[in-house]
This record gives structure tokens, C-alpha cells and sequence, in this order.
């Protein structure tokens, strides 16, 4: 399946999982349907089925951006798939391929640029301390510091 798959594919036992970032409402549909077409006509090619009625999509970004997109219409073989909010599988491997995928680049290629901005410098000492929670599970407010070693 990943042969035919241009996005990040994640396989499980009997899943799979698309990531990727786009910042545009139509690009993201656009991907989403035409590689759940591709992995659905690959699939019948191998003779193996697919469950498009146990097939969903969550949308990640902030408060203020989801709260701002309507609904993303993404179908697959002229069925249309259902949105969730919550993932269930998402492993730590898999959070940090996340996290990687989606927040690493910006702190990369522009942390000496944003630093300089008192809005953005905040930002920059708060976004790692969120990823850390994220990707260990922790409560939104368990304090991450230099004191903390129950992690």
C-alpha cells in the first residue's frame, strides 16, 4: 500500500493512517479523496477488502482555525466519510512522527527569526512544553521544568 500512497501511511495490524499538512480546506480534500481512492483501487486489485463504513478522518489545528473551517467533505467511492475528533491508536512513535511531520520544520528553519518577536518568543517556550504533554500522555497543566523527573 505505501507503493501507492504519495502521503506519510501508517500501517497497524489491520489499519492504516494518512498524515498530512495542508493549510488550504481543498487541498486537503482533494488529497484525502484521491488517496483513499487509490488505496481502495489497490486494495480490490489484491483482492482485499475495505471498511469505508469504519472509515474516518480527524482535522488537527488550533481552537480558533478548526472553529473557523466548515465541514471537509472527503468521499471515497462515491461514499462520503465521517469526521471524528478523537484517535484512538495513536502511539507515542506515532505522536512523535506527529509532532515531527507537523511542528519540528517551523522550529528548524525559523526559530532564529521568531525569537525575536515578544509574541512568538512565548509561543516558542510554551508550544515544546505542550508537545511533551501530548506526546507522553500528561495532563495539560502537569508542569514540565527542569525540577520535573517523574517523566
Amino acid at each position: 500500500m505505501s507503493a501507492v500512497v504519495k502521503e506519510k501511511l501508517l500501517l497497524y495490524a489491520d489499519d492504516s493512517a494518512f498524515l498530512a499538512s495542508f493549510k488550504d480546506k481543498q487541498d486537503i480534500e482533494t488529497m484525502l479523496s484521491s488517496e483513499l481512492n487509490i488505496v481502495r483501487q489497490w486494495l480490490v486489485s489484491k483482492k482485499l477488502s475495505s471498511h469505508l463504513g469504519k472509515t474516518e478522518f480527524i482535522l488537527f489545528g488550533s481552537q480558533r482555525r478548526l472553529k473557523s473551517q466548515s465541514s471537509l467533505n472527503i468521499n471515497c467511492n462515491s461514499q462520503s466519510i465521517d469526521s471524528n475528533s478523537s484517535v484512538k491508536y495513536f502511539t507515542r512513535h506515532t505522536k512523535i512522527l506527529f509532532v515531527n511531520s507537523l511542528d519540528q520544520c517551523h522550529f528548524d528553519h525559523a526559530l532564529s527569526a521568531w525569537y525575536y518577536s515578544l509574541y512568538l518568543k512565548h509561543k516558542i517556550q510554551v508550544t515544546p512544553k505542550k508537545i511533551i504533554r501530548f506526546v507522553l500522555d500528561l495532563h495539560p497543566r502537569f508542569p514540565i521544568g527542569r525540577y520535573t523527573s517523574t517523566v
